[in-house]
């Protein structure tokens, strides 16, 4: 089988569980060297980079939170400098906070860090990821069918989040993509 990701680099965003640890083992799967950030499960990161080192690939973890863009800049930069390149971003990590909005108990520390983490963190991610990249990098930004359609209450505000990052990515795509033809 031939790995088409033999010696790239990728960064998986909140990489130590779900969909983010999926992608990593993917992206190890095909060849890659695979960094995963995570914010406060050291242990379950360590147990993914285990388990793709056992792959046969280079892995690593990082601590990064999402909703500082200081510490996304930085890890960003970090794995670049530790794997001497960055091939592939994957904007993984996000949190989900619901209420309705009319809720006049909502937790807004706890909606301005999703927004922090869900947006400006994917955001920040980009622009840094984008200098650092050669030919052929490639972005992807996990989103949500929630960014067209908030299926049930109290989803707004998420909604809102992974609505704003799928313009971003259409707008990034422009900026960063291969000019379009005449």
């Amino acid at each position: 089988m031939t790995k088409k990701l033999l010696g790239k680099v990728a960064l998986v965003t909140g990489g130590s569980r779900g969909i983010g640890a999926a992608s990593a083992r993917a992206l190890a799967h095909e060849g890659a060297n695979v960094a995963i950030s995570y914010v406060a499960s050291p242990d379950k990161a360590e147990a993914v980079v285990r388990e793709l080192k056992a792959s046969g690939v280079e892995a690593r973890a990082f601590k990064a939170d999402q909703a500082s863009s200081v510490e996304v800049e930085q890890l960003v930069n970090d794995v670049a400098r530790h794997f001497g390149r960055l091939d592939i971003l994957v904007n993984n990590a996000g949190v989900a906070v619901g209420g309705a909005v009319d809720d006049v108990n909502a937790d807004t520390a706890a909606l301005a860090r999703q927004d922090a983490i869900n947006v400006h963190g994917v955001v920040t991610a980009i622009r840094t990821a984008s200098k650092l990249m050669g030919e052929g990098g490639r972005i992807v930004t996990i989103g949500s069918g929630i960014a067209t359609r908030a299926s049930f209450p109290g989803m707004a505000d998420y909604a809102a989040t992974k609505a704003a990052i799928v313009g971003y990515s259409k707008g990034a795509s422009r900026d960063l993509g291969p000019a379009a033809s005449p």
